[in-house]
């Protein structure tokens, strides 16, 4: 097997990017600071409608609009263009600090009340880091492997 990496996208605290971090915008380039992430729209990452893409939590929303931004720099970014890699070659790994913690919270908040009898099935279906992966694969049709990092610490 010869693993190659032919995309890489991002967003951060300075907002979305991608590629090797040679954007000529300052707000394109990938940088590593402390703050709040920004909130993504679904223009910001793609360039044809997703009705999904509204319902979904933001740790969904942010690591989708990565995975989208990693295929518009591999050349492979439109659901419906030309196969360049094979879909089920395509792999995806990703790196999260706190993943889906805070809809882990949200979800639980709505089981509290009713001791689970009005718990959300939509915030639900979002309480694993990887949820987002399934949504990128319905998205672009991916049937290859993909695997969430859960770091321990920030990376520096």
């Amino acid at each position: 097997m010869i693993a190659v990496i032919t995309g890489i996208g991002w967003i951060t605290t300075s907002g979305p990017g991608y590629g090797k971090g040679l954007c000529k915008k300052p707000a394109r380039r990938f940088v590593m600071a402390a703050g709040q992430l920004p909130e993504i729209s679904r223009q910001s990452a793609f360039d044809t409608p997703f009705p999904r893409f509204g319902r979904m939590d933001k740790f969904s929303k942010l690591g989708l609009s990565a995975v989208a931004l990693a295929l518009k720099d591999a050349g492979q970014n439109k659901p419906d263009q030309p196969d360049k890699f094979g879909k089920s070659e395509i792999g995806i790994i990703v790196s999260t600090f706190y993943g889906c913690l805070n809809t882990d919270i949200d979800y639980f908040n709505t089981v509290i009340p009713e001791k689970g009898a009005l718990a959300s099935p939509n915030l639900f279906a979002y309480t694993l880091p990887n949820s987002f992966l399934g949504e990128a694969a319905i998205r672009f049709g991916f049937t290859g492997i993909n695997f969430v990092v859960c770091e321990n610490h920030p990376s520096q």
